[in-house]
């Protein structure tokens, strides 16, 4: 099937030209837009267009599983926003098929910019509201131990050259025989995945949508490796404790004290793992977390 839309996008992006009208057929597209590629996506092809009544999102997800610490589940993606449809936490879904290149989502833009540093408070203010919510059914879940963070940094390991420095600094377990609460996590809230709207912090890109302790979270914005692989630098000291202040959860900042080597170790081996699989960026999330396993965590 061929038509002003299908031939648009072959021409505007060198995309699959079915995509398009099986969109159109769905009812999730009408007339002949103009995609517009977004930036950012390190795993599945996102773009921007534009409708009558507002602008909307189409991601395509190929048939890849993604990094082992941030898995691409399109369908825990969908679970996650029709979960938070109104919430203001996340984009609202329009809606979803299966394309000849993979699973293919649409959902509402959300006006505003990715989150570039600054103020920390109100991605904490979004995370603590997510972390309150009971977590839908059908998302994975993620470990929520200290003995369970460094078994899932070794299997990733396992599967990689040996990275001697990491290796040498394997940190041992703390007394941490339990979890927290299973919470609903974002499970990639990462900079390039909040956006900063005028409501506050917006969380985009769901596919690691996931349930387990929130410290999975809080460890990952504040890691130094992803912060500084996303905005060059980690998160300044005042706005870590701003972050603190205003997630405000107590036991569970506790818990974040208590597991950082681990927290940095795992984060280590995602980010050896992107290097050995050819992205060159992570070497400096790499060196960050290995400084911080060398201070101790």
């Amino acid at each position: 099937m061929t038509g002003p839309l299908s031939r648009h996008i072959k021409r505007k992006t060198g995309l699959p030209s079915r995509l398009a009208p099986a969109l159109e057929r769905a009812g999730l597209l009408t007339g002949a837009p103009e995609w517009q590629p977004l930036s950012g996506g390190r795993t599945n092809h996102v773009w921007r267009i534009a409708q009558p009544d507002g602008d909307v999102v189409c991601k395509l997800s190929p048939r890849n599983a993604g990094p082992p610490l941030f898995p691409n589940v399109p369908t825990a993606e969908a679970v996650a926003l029709y979960s938070l449809a109104g919430s203001g936490l996340a984009p609202r879904p329009l809606g979803r098929l299966t394309a000849d290149e993979g699973p293919c989502l649409v959902y509402r833009h959300v006006p505003g910019e990715p989150w570039s540093g600054g103020a920390a408070a109100p991605v904490a203010a979004a995370l603590a509201r997510l972390h309150r919510r009971h977590p839908p059914a059908g998302l994975r879940r993620v470990g929520a131990t200290a003995a369970d963070l460094r078994d899932m940094a070794d299997a990733i390991l396992e599967t990689l050259p040996p990275e001697p420095r990491l290796t040498a600094l394997r940190p041992d377990l703390p007394h941490d025989p339990t979890g927290g609460p299973q919470a609903f996590l974002h499970g990639d809230p990462v900079p390039a995945n909040i956006i900063a709207a005028e409501t506050g912090a917006v969380l985009i890109d769901w596919q690691s949508a996931a349930c387990g302790d929130p410290v999975h979270d809080l460890a990952l914005f504040l890691s130094p490796g992803l912060q500084t692989v996303y905005l060059g630098a980690p998160l300044p000291g005042a706005e870590v404790a701003a972050f603190r202040t205003a997630y405000g959860d107590a036991a569970a900042l506790e818990r974040l004290d208590r597991r950082a080597p681990l927290h940095a170790y795992l984060v280590a081996a995602h980010c050896h793992w992107r290097v050995v699989n050819g992205d060159a960026g992570y070497a400096a999330g790499l060196e960050a977390e290995l400084a911080r396993l060398e201070r101790g965590g």
